[in-house]
């Protein structure tokens, strides 16, 4: 299964979402919303 990791970085929250080709664009696997500024880097993330 092919997946793509989305994201909407802004300067209060960082929205991610990932999906599959399977279910496509409007059915996300999993979304989770992070508050930027307790995290230094996208890699801080994980």
């Amino acid at each position: 299964m092919k997946k793509l990791l989305a994201g909407d970085v802004g300067a209060t929250k960082t929205n991610l979402g990932i999906y599959s080709a399977e279910k496509g664009p409007r059915q996300p696997l999993v979304v989770a919303t992070f508050s930027s500024s307790r995290y230094p880097s996208l890699a801080a993330l994980g």
